[in-house]
């Protein structure tokens, strides 16, 4: 949520609500909020039993006083979600963050901020769950929701193409992730142009997909191209001119000693 507080940011939200719920008492609007910003608090500084008793209580608080699906009540469950899964109760903070983003999606549309954020959110706790098929579906979605706020060639695209494809590799989708690598090289020449890092680090990962899928000689050409231009554009210690050098080498090497030539 955020960075970890300092003691004193703790301690003065912790005086903050202790004087709402004096001002205004335990379950007002203003000391709910309170809670609510402690508990994102407790979360960041890693006391998350301390931010799920907090957040709990708001939940039960709004679906009583608004109903499960007002909005205020959806933000709450928002907050609530990765709190479940930082005290280790990953079930809960799915089952959470699914009704949240299904609520959303039905009441303010699947290209809405609020179920943009639900998704996101619901992704990480797929990820930490190792639900690879739905973090797939997940990916799917957001890649359509950039799509048809910014247009399928857009640079927000991009980020959304890179986290597909290293879910279908994961899932052992090779040919489904070059063709999402190719698209996101195909933007970057577009946007950034060759030889700058965002560029190079795509077809860093196409000629991983090209390599897995035998396709070797288009493999060991683009790394070769790619290294070079990195060679010309980017510091020597740069982390994807360094993987470009490190992965190039592999092959080559692969292939010395198999016999093989490209």
């Amino acid at each position: 949520m955020a960075k970890e507080p300092s003691k004193k940011e703790l301690q003065a939200a912790e005086g903050e609500l202790s004087s709402l719920r004096e001002g205004h008492g335990d379950e007002a609007e203003e000391t709910l909020d309170g809670m609510t910003r402690l508990a994102k608090l407790y979360y960041s500084a890693g006391r998350y039993q301390e931010a799920l008793r907090l957040q709990e209580r708001v939940v039960e608080i709004r679906e009583r006083d608004y109903g499960a699906e007002d909005p205020k009540t959806l933000a709450d469950l928002y907050v609530l979600a990765p709190i479940l899964g930082g005290s280790g109760q990953m079930d809960a903070a799915r089952e959470v963050g699914e009704r949240v983003l299904s609520t959303s999606v039905r009441l303010f549309g699947a290209d809405d901020h609020r179920s943009v954020n639900a998704r996101r959110n619901l992704e990480i706790t797929c990820h930490r769950l190792g639900d690879f098929a739905r973090l797939e579906t997940l990916g799917e979605e957001m890649l359509a929701s950039v799509e048809r706020r910014s247009g399928p060639e857009s640079e927000a695209t991009l980020v959304p193409l890179n986290n597909l494809a290293n879910t279908r590799r994961i899932l052992g989708k090779t040919e489904g992730a070059r063709e999402l690598d190719e698209r996101r090289v195909d933007i970057a020449w577009r946007v950034y142009g060759p030889g700058r890092e965002e560029t190079l680090e795509a077809e860093l990962f196409l000629a991983g997909d090209l390599s897995l899928l035998g396709r070797t000689g288009e493999s060991l050409d683009l790394l070769r191209k790619a290294t070079v231009q990195a060679k010309g554009s980017l510091d020597p210690a740069n982390r994807v001119r360094l993987q470009l050098q490190e992965t190039l080498a592999q092959i080559e090497s692969m292939l010395a000693e198999s016999g093989d030539s490209d």
